[in-house]
């Protein structure tokens, strides 16, 4: 989604880093050598979002699913799976 916003504004752009982990891209972004794309209700006071008026695209909105085994309504699993959907449906985005 943000390679796609960046290519239609024809902006160039390198990738130098790449991670799964959370935890890593925060990493990246704390070195002040990068940018990416997270999703702005977990960015903390240490960041700074960039938006259209520094050049970079508005991207499309974004669609998160959880996935989980229903007859595991007693485990951690399911708690977890509640905790986020409640998080996200209180959230203002």
């Amino acid at each position: 989604m943000a390679l796609e916003a960046l290519n239609q504004k024809r902006i160039d752009f390198t990738i130098h880093f790449c991670s799964t982990s959370y935890a890593g891209v925060l990493a990246s972004l704390a070195s002040g050598r990068c940018v990416s794309a997270i999703l702005a209700s977990t960015v903390n006071n240490n960041f700074r979002i960039l938006g259209e008026k520094e050049g970079f695209p508005q991207l499309k909105k974004l669609e998160l699913s959880i996935a989980y085994r229903e007859q595991d309504n007693t485990k951690s699993s399911y708690l977890f799976a509640q905790l986020v959907k409640d998080y996200f449906y209180n959230k203002k985005l």
